[in-house]
């Protein structure tokens, strides 16, 4: 019979697992214990392993491509708003990648298998609450590293902004759509069901208003400027800004209520998957052509500042990105609502 490790120890090396494997893997690591110093050797080889499996479960590459760009975005925008600072700031994405790591973090280690709004938000409070403490501590040993206070608190406001809106309203597509057949659909399914679907849609347009929101900054610090060009910059961006509040207000879910809530729930599903298939024009297209404006302006509109425009390429490549990812992910979210379509029609009408 195998030694049982020290209470203790266990318990601490639990602390360090994800609640969602913890039992499974202190039962292994029980049944392979030789010893305290083995058992300390087994779990410090096994819980990067499970840390990094569960990781690959619970962060999808698009979402995570769009948290990366979001909180970009946001210090990069901060920076631009008090001193015009250049893209390649190397400073800017310290907080940003810390940030980004313990949003990934928080995610492994999350006891609920679906994320709620309220910690969808105590999740962007934490990573923006750790970027600022490390920002204390680069002040006190690496002075060289430390993005001005300004800077910081504004950028952090920001990404607490987007970064909400984001993970309130994005749910991994891949995970959604692989358990769109999970549970069969009956007629007393269909209240829930549309209920859930308009939280989806306001979600949703909750994040695009956030990004107008960050929009309507962009163009009000461009067109701010006394030179002809840069208003002219800052009223395109303002108009994207505007017609994205106009596009989050025609793509709600019409209010009332049929008579017929099965068809009623058929024609929203159909209008949402449609919604979602177009988003390129809508969306995505307009939201990257202002960010395009935004970044190009400097370089090209103002060489004296010495900003090449190789220094918005990172910039233009992870928006770039991000396009590429919310239009995959809006296309696999269609494709989920299409199944609910066909199940809704596969159901017998004699179904009470």
């Amino acid at each position: 019979m195998n030694p049982r490790p020290p209470r203790m120890l266990e318990f601490l090396v639990g602390l360090l697992l994800p609640p969602a494997c913890r039992e499974h893997v202190l039962g292994d690591l029980q049944e392979r214990c030789r010893g305290p110093v083995a058992y300390v050797m087994e779990a410090i080889s096994a819980i990067p392993r499970v840390v990094a499996s569960q990781i690959r479960r619970t962060t999808g590459w698009r979402l995570l491509v769009m948290e990366a760009f979001a909180l970009y975005l946001a210090y990069l925008a901060a920076a631009w708003g008090f001193d015009g600072a250049v893209f390649l700031d190397e400073r800017l994405m310290i907080p940003a990648v810390l940030a980004l790591v313990t949003l990934v973090l928080a995610d492994a280690y999350r006891t609920a298998p679906s994320r709620t709004p309220r910690q969808s938000l105590s999740g962007a409070a934490l990573a923006v609450a750790f970027a600022l403490l490390t920002q204390a501590v680069a002040a006190a040993l690496f002075p060289a590293l430390l993005v001005p206070r300004p800077i910081m608190l504004a950028g952090a406001g920001a990404s607490l902004l987007l970064l909400t809106a984001l993970r309130v309203s994005v749910v991994p597509a891949g995970l959604a759509l692989r358990n769109a057949g999970a549970e069969p659909l009956t007629w007393r399914d269909i209240p829930r069901r549309a209920e859930k679907l308009e939280r989806e849609v306001r979600r949703g347009n909750l994040a695009i208003a956030a990004c107008s929101l960050l929009l309507l900054l962009l163009g009000w610090q461009a067109g701010s400027n006394p030179a002809m060009a840069d208003r002219i910059a800052g009223g395109l961006i303002l108009s994207a800004a505007g017609f994205l509040l106009y596009q989050v207000y025609r793509h709600r879910l019409s209010g009332g209520a049929d008579r017929d809530l099965a068809a009623s729930y058929r024609a929203r599903l159909k209008w949402r998957c449609e919604s979602l298939r177009a988003i390129w024009w809508w969306y995505v297209g307009p939201f990257f052509i202002a960010l395009l404006i935004f970044a190009l302006r400097i370089p090209l509109l103002h060489q004296e500042v010495g900003a090449p425009v190789r220094n918005v390429l990172p910039f233009l490549v992870l928006a770039g990105v991000w396009s590429i990812a919310m239009v995959g992910k809006s296309r696999l979210e269609a494709r989920r609502l299409q199944r609910e379509i066909e199940a809704l029609d596969a159901l017998p009408k004699d179904d009470s």
